[in-house]
């Protein structure tokens, strides 16, 4: 009498187990089918990190643009043009140097802000002073562990009667999140940066053609950014 008991229990409890089963897939389906007709992936959202770096094309339209690096009003040989995107912004910054005179500099920057280029210019730079000093100082705004990789090469001079050859500088950097305002547990990522100038003596001034990109992007962001618009600088006058 008691095994069908013991039967009857066990066909109970199994057809427990086969309904919490169907409910479980039916479930999972219903989700399945409601996610799909919505449009949306069955995968789980990726997690949030850095935004993509925006292409860099030689497609855009590049525009002529006239700018001044003047440190007074009316001052000659400050004028220079150079050819940036049609969209790019400018500004101007008046810069305190250690050790080397006050400078001015023309940023121009892309509309995503991953790229920039920089024109520098120091009066009467020459003959207190030399491209080894400008490189120096560029070395010594960087606290150790955020500069890294600098090379120098040849290249065109900006004037064949200069007091010394042009010299091609490069070097990368990285700016830590927390110094960003990005916190690292927030999905905040070091900015690493490739810095690519030409240091361009001229008569008694000294001018810097730089541009700067993504570290990611360097081989493309030297040929088609800085390869392509350092050689478009010419000063005026």
């Amino acid at each position: 009498v008691a095994a069908p008991a013991r039967r009857g229990r066990a066909l109970t409890a199994a057809v427990v187990v086969a309904a919490l089963v169907l409910f479980a897939v039916g479930g999972g389906a219903g989700f399945a089918l409601t996610r799909a007709l919505a449009g949306a992936s069955l995968l789980p959202p990726p997690s949030a990190g850095a935004p993509s770096l925006p292409a860099i094309t030689d497609e855009a339209p590049a525009r002529v643009t006239t700018a001044s690096a003047a440190t007074a009003n009316g001052e000659q040989g400050a004028e220079f043009t150079i050819e940036v995107g049609a969209d790019w912004t400018s500004f101007l910054e008046q810069r305190a140097n250690r050790g080397l005179a006050p400078s001015t500099v023309v940023h121009l920057v892309a509309p995503t802000g991953g790229y920039e280029v920089s024109v520098q210019r120091f009066a009467d730079y020459y003959p207190r002073h030399s491209v080894e000093d400008y490189l120096s100082l560029v070395r010594s705004r960087w606290p150790k562990g955020q500069y890294f990789g600098e090379a120098t090469d040849v290249t065109d001079p900006l004037d064949p009667a200069a007091p010394e050859p042009p010299v091609q500088f490069s070097y990368r950097t990285v700016e830590k999140a927390t110094e960003l305002g990005r916190a690292a547990d927030a999905g905040g990522r070091d900015l690493r940066r490739s810095r690519y100038s030409r240091v361009l003596p001229r008569g008694a001034d000294l001018w810097v053609v730089e541009v700067v990109f993504p570290t990611e992007q360097e081989e493309m962001g030297r040929s088609r950014l800085f390869d392509t618009i350092a050689g478009t600088f010419a000063v005026v006058g």
